[in-house]
């Protein structure tokens, strides 16, 4: 099941949110979030110092969701991708990105990681306490998707998301040359499994999900969740904050050159099928 792709995407990662009251606490100015890594570190700092709040939640458990943070840092860099396509290897040892770990450890090196309720393991909590910490105060800053202005809404912040909550781009390497996070295609499509009992019941659901005027769409988009590549976004787009994700999120990605492979006899390999 395909369908039609009427709007440019958005993404999901990249995007920096803060406490604009943390920050005025601080002394920082709310309107201006910081734009290059010494800049966001040196906000952390003066957070940590001039107020009772850590400078950033990092969620660790697991241990995956760094790439909360990590995807959004390494994109400013070089890429969130971990594979050059260019080289034909992983690219985990490319200076830049490790530059971008070296930059992150340098927020445990200072102390300015919100530290959660566990005293032997102080940064193992998860997403759910991370963005809990930043809309009550606890952290300045949390890197995420857009739908956490959704998630904050559904349980409870709604008045902090409209009223105290800041977005903007991830802050840039200072003095070098700008990452980007990759955009690729996906093939736009839904399979249903030829082993499934119900067929023209999931066909009839797919249909119901992918209507581009339709409730689950239109609900989906105006409650804050995000974006659909079949729905007319901007049409039940009001919210402020998904405004600004609108008007930011084309500086955060570039459509990245689909990898094709070589010789297509490889996928029939079994040990690419394994190693895969």
């Amino acid at each position: 099941y395909s369908f039609h792709v009427t709007n440019i995407k958005t993404g999901v990662w990249g995007f920096m949110f803060y406490n604009k009251e943390v920050l005025a606490e601080a002394g920082l100015n709310p309107e201006h979030a910081p734009e290059t890594w010494s800049e966001l570190k040196d906000a952390c700092r003066t957070i940590k110092n001039q107020s009772v709040s850590a400078g950033i939640a990092i969620p660790l458990d697991p241990p995956a969701d760094i790439r909360r943070l990590w995807t959004a840092i390494a994109g400013s860099i070089m890429t969130d991708k971990t594979f050059d396509y260019q080289r034909g290897r992983f690219c985990i040892d490319d200076e830049r990105m490790i530059a971008a770990y070296e930059y992150i450890r340098g927020f445990y090196d200072e102390a300015l990681v919100l530290r959660g309720d566990d005293p032997e393991n102080p940064y193992q909590y998860d997403k759910a306490f991370a963005r809990q910490a930043l809309a009550t105060g606890q952290a300045g800053f949390y890197f995420d998707g857009h739908f956490v202005l959704g998630y904050l809404k559904s349980i409870g912040f709604e008045d902090f998301v409209n009223t105290n909550l800041g977005i903007a781009c991830t802050p840039y390497p200072d003095n070098r040359p700008r990452g980007a996070l990759s955009s690729m295609l996906d093939n736009n499509s839904y399979w249903v499994s030829s082993q499934t009992q119900h067929p023209e019941e999931a066909w009839l659901f797919i249909d119901w999900m992918t209507r581009p005027d339709g409730f689950y769409g239109r609900e989906y988009v105006s409650r804050g969740f995000g974006f659909l590549e079949y729905v007319d976004n901007a049409q039940y787009v009001t919210d402020p904050n998904m405004l600004r994700v609108i008007e930011i999120a084309p500086a955060l990605r570039v459509i990245y050159p689909e990898p094709l492979v070589l010789k297509p006899e490889l996928a029939e390999s079994q040990a690419l099928k394994v190693a895969g």
